[in-house]
């Protein structure tokens, strides 16, 4: 933070990091409003009643150094809104103690950790006693209580030797106490006065799991940035100023070392998509730093995480995530960890990995299991009703009267068996960020991507502060039938009114109408008219086939259109979407093909009439995998060698075009003049 002679309250390095990240304009309105010149009086008694604050300075050298001032409550007080006096001087070792004198800019945080809440202000400094000193506002503002974890302070029952070491790399006390660190914080300034505006000084909280700094090397750290305020007064000044101070502090023992270096932004770390929840990544190399044991007259007792670090990652976890995406294809093994009888006819399955990597996925995406069944494999897609910030893999398996699979796992599976997946996939999940509303349809068992995007954009919302609008449509037989209809209920008590669930019944039997449900029959237009404002939304769908292309049909009435429908199927079936005037034509297949199946050794002839080359595999007692059976799995894909392929729908999964062919939709394409055509695959 600093003050400055022009109208804004951010200063060109904080306005050029809001304005890379397309938030300037949001930003500066903001910042007007709550950004101030002096303490309201919620800010007053706030600080009034802490035990310890946090500063950030920059010596007379331009070392920047993160400093904790300690006292009874009340050793910071204010005879007005505008300056305030700190009636404790720095702890012993600290480079603040050196630095104190009038001009000198500091920058303030105070935190309540067992309550999370946190406010920071400027100011400088002017006039020092040997009681502390007093200080001048500059700018104050409040902040949101994330990634802070709570503590509850408590007092020493003996006091313990102090002891000053200044070092210039970590050795190996200081490396274990920063990888086992889940808070420290960071000071930074944005150097000397330019163009007439005062340099300023700040001091900012970071928070996460333990593990969340990684130790390169004994002079560097790499720090993940999560999404915050926006203010990004702590990227600004290092954008001006690469001089930073980071502070660790042992809350069991009582022991803080500050460190001074230099920071860099790392908008194109490598690593930093496999850390969840981090936008971003920034490194510190330090130049020296100062470990202060025992100097801290109380200690702390962990109470629990913030709600935002709990879904957040790990270096370590972020690592083997990408491990893991480098085996998408591969079958690996889950162990059953819970089971839930959702309702009549569809059971609940939590699947945790026996290597303890859930490969990350999108909420809607669908996971591929393999079950060995009487002798034989057979392979299944079940969609994910989970979000994944859950600890585990949720599948829902609807019981079909003649569902090999469905009833191999509602009759054999139990908690502490394993089976065999593949990871997530798929092109139909949604974006819980996204402005626009959107309108969520689900037939039957087809609640299941429902959900999980529904869940998604609640757990999210406590990451990102943003919930998008949801409206949740649900429609099943029985009151009975219904899968997840209490949870539904709970997510959207959660949602302030942004998310809205509406059930429609085709055989209400004794649910009461206006609680239980509110549709009889199926879901129409008319149902929509009443609940929506129709106006530009985005619209999920998943069920039967009949179930989806009826909702598909509805909402092109509606003036939807056709690039904002998006659906899955449940089954092999697949809408038949609106062709618009002047698209492609369909691509012509073969009126006859000569297949060879290289593995197999096998060659046929191929009509039309004999469906797929998955069919037709079948048809000749072969056995490839697969699963959905409509193109969006990718269990069927297999290496093309020659010959050319349509489709009878477009695959959704990902494949080579040129060397690659997913069996259950594609069909041998016509050749030149009629030859007949041959298809070479590996199968």
């Amino acid at each position: 933070m600093e003050t400055n002679t022009s109208d804004s309250p951010f200063h060109a390095g904080e306005q050029y990091i809001q304005e890379k990240l397309g938030v300037r304009d949001r930003m500066e309105a903001f910042g007007q409003r709550v950004i101030r010149d002096h303490f309201p009086q919620q800010h007053r008694e706030f600080y009034h009643q802490l035990s310890f604050l946090f500063a950030g300075h920059s010596d007379s050298n331009g070392q920047v150094w993160a400093s904790i001032l300690c006292g009874e409550p009340g050793f910071l007080s204010t005879s007005d809104e505008y300056h305030v006096q700190i009636n404790t001087r720095p702890l012993p070792g600290d480079p603040l103690g050196e630095s104190l004198a009038s001009g000198l800019q500091v920058g303030f945080l105070g935190i309540e950790l067992p309550t999370r809440r946190r406010n920071r202000f400027s100011a400088t400094v002017s006039k020092t006693n040997k009681e502390g000193f007093e200080l001048a506002i500059n700018q104050t503002f409040g902040n949101c209580p994330q990634y802070i974890q709570s503590r509850t302070i408590k007092a020493r029952v003996e006091q313990p030797p102090i002891a000053i070491e200044t070092l210039t790399t970590f050795d190996e006390a200081t490396i274990a106490l920063i990888e086992q660190a889940d808070t420290f914080f960071v000071a930074s300034h944005s150097g000397q006065s330019v163009g007439g505006q005062a340099s300023g000084a700040d001091v900012s909280h970071r928070g996460g799991k333990p593990g969340f700094v990684r130790v390169d090397d004994n002079s560097t750290l790499t720090i993940p940035d999560y999404l915050g305020n926006n203010h990004f007064n702590t990227f600004g000044n290092f954008q001006l100023n690469s001089a930073a101070g980071l502070l660790f502090i042992d809350f069991e023992r009582g022991d803080v070392v500050s460190l001074t270096g230099h920071a860099k932004v790392l908008w194109q770390e490598s690593d930093i998509e496999h850390f969840q929840g981090a936008e971003r990544a920034w490194r510190f190399t330090v130049t020296r730093f100062v470990r202060m044991k025992g100097v801290l007259p109380f200690v702390f007792d962990f109470d629990n995480f913030a709600p935002t670090t709990e879904i957040t990652s790990t270096w370590v976890a972020a690592e083997a995530q990408k491990r893991s995406q480098q085996n998408l294809d591969t079958w690996l093994e889950y162990r059953v960890v819970k089971v839930e009888q959702e309702s009549r006819d569809v059971k609940a399955f939590f699947l945790s990995p026996v290597s303890g990597v859930k490969p990350k996925f999108e909420a809607g995406q669908y996971l591929t299991l393999k079950g060995n069944i009487s002798g034989n494999s057979h392979i299944r897609t079940y969609t994910l009703a989970c979000s994944p910030h859950d600890e585990h893999y949720r599948i829902a398996i609807k019981r079909e009267a003649n569902g090999v699979f469905s009833n191999y796992m509602h009759d054999e599976l139990a908690v502490g068996d394993i089976i065999e997946c593949k990871a997530p996939r798929g092109d139909f999940f949604i974006d819980p960020v996204e402005e626009r509303p959107a309108i969520l349809l689900a037939g039957g068992i087809g609640i299941t991507p429902i959900l999980s995007m529904a869940r998604h954009c609640i757990l999210d919302a406590t990451r990102t502060r943003h919930l998008r609008e949801l409206y949740v449509f649900c429609s099943a037989r029985t009151s009975q039938d219904r899968a997840f209809y209490d949870e539904l209920n709970q997510l959207a008590n959660r949602s302030n009114g942004l998310l809205k669930v509406y059930w429609a019944l085709s055989d209400p039997q004794n649910a009461q109408p206006g609680r239980d449900y509110q549709v009889q029959g199926r879901i129409d237009a008319e149902a929509l008219r009443t609940a929506l404002r129709l106006d530009n939304y985005q619209v999920f769908i998943c069920g039967p086939e009949a179930y989806m292309q009826s909702m598909y049909d509805m909402c092109l009435g509606l003036g939807i259109s056709d690039n904002n429908i998006f659906a899955e199927a449940f089954g092999p079936g697949a809408i038949n979407r609106k062709v618009e005037q002047g698209s492609k034509p369909a691509p012509v297949d073969a009126e006859q093909a000569l297949v060879v199946f290289e593995k197999s050794q096998v060659e046929q002839q191929w009509t039309p009439d004999q469906g797929t080359l998955l069919e037709f595999a079948e048809q000749h007692g072969l056995t490839p995998d697969f699963g959905c059976r409509n193109g969006s799995c990718g269990s069927c894909v297999v290496k093309k060698n020659a010959g050319n392929i349509n489709y009878s729908q477009q695959p959704q999964c990902d494949f080579n075009h040129d060397n690659e062919v997913v069996l259950c939709c594609a069909r041998p394409a016509a050749g030149v003049d009629g030859d007949i055509v041959e298809v070479s695959i590996d199968c």
